[in-house]
């Protein structure tokens, strides 16, 4: 076996699942490289736990995205059932957007039907509540802030336009950087 995975044909696509995870890393796969808690207490296997599913290893995962917000795993630890583990975040929402676009820290600033946005910090011509937040600032790039839009977006400048969609392309394996140490 030349440790390609043939779902995806390339050894650059087994390198980033492997490294790093997305959203809440239900997708993650579990790999070698990661089967220790943040603490350093070493992961349980899997088949002693509420979720064997997940298979006959000690690597970290996340089988409970409803609940847990990043790859974890149940320890040995009887004072410490479960932790979360090292697993980097991947860091690809910079020129593209992931999701619904909540983790997107690109600098796009016009939105998709032309309007130029207004500076989260400032109530002119919008009073709106978003003054700070998750990616918030002093700046009027296009955020999805309270995680509940369909992608980035901002107040507009314009007086008869509130706000609109700042649409960054969807990140895509090949097109952009995947994983940034």
């Amino acid at each position: 076996s030349s440790g390609i995975n043939a779902e995806y044909g390339s050894l650059e696509s087994d390198i980033d699942d492997s490294f790093c995870y997305e959203n809440r890393g239900a997708e993650y796969r579990p790999t070698r490289y990661y089967n220790t808690t943040v603490s350093g207490r070493g992961c349980k296997n899997w088949l002693e736990t509420q979720h064997p599913e997940v298979g006959d290893n000690t690597y970290c995962a996340n089988p409970d995205e409803n609940n847990k917000v990043e790859p974890w795993c149940y320890t040995h630890d009887p004072e410490k059932e479960w932790e979360y583990c090292t697993v980097p975040k991947c860091v690809w929402d910079y020129d593209c957007y992931t999701g619904i676009g909540f983790e997107y820290r690109g600098t796009l600033s016009r939105t998709e039907q032309g309007y130029h946005c207004q500076m989260w910090s400032s109530d002119y011509p919008h009073p709106h509540g978003w003054h700070t937040g998750p990616g918030l600032g002093r700046h009027n790039y296009g955020r999805n802030p309270g995680n509940n839009e369909k992608a980035p977006w901002c107040f507009t400048t314009n007086l008869f336009k509130r706000w609109d969609y700042v649409v960054p392309p969807k990140c895509k394996r090949g097109v952009h950087p995947f994983y940034r140490d």
